[in-house]
């Protein structure tokens, strides 16, 4: 592989996407909302009485039997927002992806590129930094903003809870992998899409995993482990694995150049 000529399609993809503004904003907008939701929520449970947020049958998980009710339930309720916060580098690399090969099939300026020398993994490799790198950024920086802000917001006990290792490890060393999934499964489909709405509406489907575990530990009062962390950092790595492996398979560049003539 030619790192010179992935490094030019990246910084070419670069380009594009900051003269994007919808990809922009898009980008933007997410984690701020996110982290807003999260942090404004912890305050508003930290400032309510006891009364007002009827815990008299909410049962503590045995983890967290050395929290107060209250703050056990602020616990759980942070568990929940931070594993939305997840779905900032799951969802934003969908955009890019989808657009980096659909847009340019569209705007006929992906021909140039298959026509050069430039091998299809390069070309996929160069289009998928760009879509990982800044959702990865912004996933960490949004579950920062959210631990700085719990710890002046809310007691000591609950600013701990946020930063423990599960949270830390998951954020670390997930987010990217979740980028990368958010990613490849934008750009294969892109390989068969041929509008940018349809392929981000499809390869978006990709949150429903994160949704459905949210809403698991908030409706089944699941108390997350950091094996349960590590379990998935090994599943999505496979998945990932078997995508790239799929795309670079499914992106036929002689089938694309003929069916956009």
């Amino acid at each position: 592989m030619n790192w010179d000529r992935v490094r030019a399609i990246a910084t070419k993809e670069w380009i594009e996407v900051k003269a994007n503004r919808m990809i922009v904003l898009g980008m933007a907008a997410l984690p701020l909302i996110m982290v807003g939701i999260t942090l404004v929520t912890a305050k508003l449970l930290a400032d309510a009485g006891g009364g007002d947020l009827g815990l008299e049958e909410f049962v503590v998980p045995e983890r967290l039997s050395h929290l107060t009710a209250k703050d056990a339930f602020i616990v759980l309720m942070n568990d929940q927002y931070i594993l939305y916060l997840w779905l900032i580098p799951t969802l934003l690399p969908v955009s890019v992806a989808a657009y980096s090969i659909v847009g340019e099939k569209r705007e006929r300026s992906l021909e140039p590129l298959l026509s050069s020398p430039v091998t299809t993994r390069e070309l996929l490799v160069g289009k998928a930094l760009t879509a990982i790198f800044v959702p990865t950024i912004l996933g960490w920086a949004s579950y920062g903003a959210v631990a700085l802000g719990t710890w002046g917001l809310c007691n000591g006990a609950i600013a701990l809870e946020v930063v423990r290792p599960i949270w830390l490890v998951g954020t670390i060393c997930l987010t990217p992998l979740l980028a990368l999934l958010g990613t490849t499964s934008a750009m294969m489909i892109s390989t068969r899409a041929t509008d940018v709405r349809s392929a981000q509406s499809i390869a978006g489907l990709g949150v429903l995993p994160i949704v459905g575990i949210a809403s698991w530990v908030l409706v089944g009062q699941v108390y997350l482990t950091l094996n349960f962390v590590l379990v998935a950092l090994i599943v999505i790595l496979g998945v990932n694995l078997v995508l790239i492996r799929l795309t670079e398979k499914l992106f036929d560049r002689e089938q694309i150049l003929t069916r956009w003539k």
